[in-house]
């Protein structure tokens, strides 16, 4: 039996919900898993940053702030299983934009230049968490819980954020204090300004991909929104977009223990019809759903 376009949407979005809590908690199990193992880990000749100095790492901070942005996604993965409807608020949006921008940079240099520079010991121990298998579960977790938010030119700058911090604790470090050693050989073979340039470029493209990438699946999720809500009934029985709004408070009030407004669903359908305003279909809805609700007392 074929499902109706609505519970399709709602499944989906469960499975969104579930995808979400799984990734969140396995992506902070593993960042805190791997800097455990760093304190622990006795430093050497060619690993000197580790125990205290772990913190020292752009690899550990990035990690850190990925898994700070994963673990807000939980809380909402849990509300998109309980209600079945998945959205998460713009500022953790951002917050997981610039973990996965981070995270992403400490992959593409683990791989393009300590891999080759280093061996083994780039992928093994805390780094193999580290530098490859918390930043692949991060940058799916930023791009496959896509909804129909687009990213900005903002939003992109603002990504840039854990990187200028770090950038400017580095260099002041490495170059006016002389404090650190140059962890990444980049001062040594580029000098300060052409280690900020290359990097902050690298910072840049990078950005810039993430949010191109991010932008096109969410909107595709609503195409695909909108053709799954165009198959509803309407167009062969001409309902109504009240018709169409109380269809959607019914399956709400019934599959949910409190009241849930899926803001995404109604701002879509007054796309389709253009018959209200999105505040009136709003209104029309938790209307709807509160005399369905009463109803089922």
């Amino acid at each position: 039996m074929k499902r109706h376009p609505i519970s399709r949407i709602v499944l989906r979005n469960k499975v969104r919900s579930a995808f979400a809590l799984i990734l969140s908690v396995t992506i902070f199990i593993f960042v805190l898993a791997s800097v455990v193992i760093g304190l622990l880990t006795t430093p050497s000749s060619i690993t000197p940053e580790r125990g205290s100095r772990v913190f020292m790492l752009f690899t550990v901070n990035s990690n850190l702030v990925a898994a700070a942005g994963a673990i807000c996604v939980l809380p909402y993965a849990v509300d998109g299983l309980r209600n079945r409807w998945h959205r998460i608020p713009k500022w953790v949006d951002r917050l997981l934009y610039c973990g996965t921008l981070s995270v992403n940079m400490t992959l593409d240099f683990a791989l393009l230049i300590l891999l080759p520079r280093m061996g083994n010991v780039a992928v093994t121990g805390m780094n193999l968490g580290l530098h490859v298998v918390c930043p692949i579960l991060t940058i799916i977790l930023f791009l496959c819980i896509e909804n129909s938010r687009i990213l900005t030119y903002v939003d992109s700058l603002l990504s840039l954020i854990p990187y200028f911090l770090y950038a400017t604790i580095y260099f002041t470090m490495v170059v006016a204090l002389k404090k650190w050693r140059d962890i990444y050989g980049l001062v040594d073979r580029l000098g300060p300004i052409g280690a900020i340039a290359a990097m902050t470029f690298f910072a840049l493209s990078l950005s810039a991909v993430l949010r191109i990438i991010h932008n096109y699946l969410s909107f595709k999720g609503s195409k695909r929104l909108s053709k799954d809500l165009l198959s509803i009934d309407n167009l062969q029985n001409h309902i109504s977009l009240s018709d169409a709004i109380d269809r959607l408070a019914s399956l709400y009030v019934n599959s949910s223990y409190e009241m849930v407004v899926p803001l995404d669903l109604i701002s879509e359908m007054t796309h389709i019809y253009k018959e209200s305003s999105f505040e009136e279909a709003v209104e029309e809805y938790v209307e709807s759903f509160l005399k369905k609700a009463k109803g089922n007392v």
